[in-house]
């Protein structure tokens, strides 16, 4: 995630950049309801919200979630960091552990604009 004038954008390696705008973004960090995503094309491609613990901002994008730590989206908000992680939420099993280690911050950020 990272600022792009008055709008949060989500990169995600293969999906392409969505994005929440920063008053959005800031509906969702205080806990007053989840605010639209945009994709790619413009369109409503999903919804972002606070986790119960407070600590994570989700991002519904198509038919995955995404999250990233509150406080470097606070950080990239305030200037004080440039990008915040995104890590993409896999459903737990009997054998898996519901984190992904896998950082999708995309090496190439054309389709974003950068």
């Amino acid at each position: 995630m990272f600022l792009d004038n008055d709008t949060l954008r989500i990169g995600i390696d293969g999906r392409g950049c969505s994005a929440i705008s920063i008053a959005d973004t800031r509906t969702v960090i205080l806990g007053l309801g989840e605010s639209p995503i945009t994709g790619p094309d413009g369109g409503i491609a999903g919804a972002a919200w606070l986790s119960e613990s407070g600590k994570g901002l989700y991002c519904s994008i198509g038919n995955r979630v995404y999250v990233t730590p509150v406080q470097r989206v606070k950080m990239v908000l305030s200037g004080k960091h440039r990008k915040a992680p995104v890590f993409e939420r896999i459903t737990e099993t009997k054998s898996e552990m519901d984190v992904s280690f896998s950082l999708s911050e995309p090496k190439e950020m054309e389709s974003c604009g950068v």
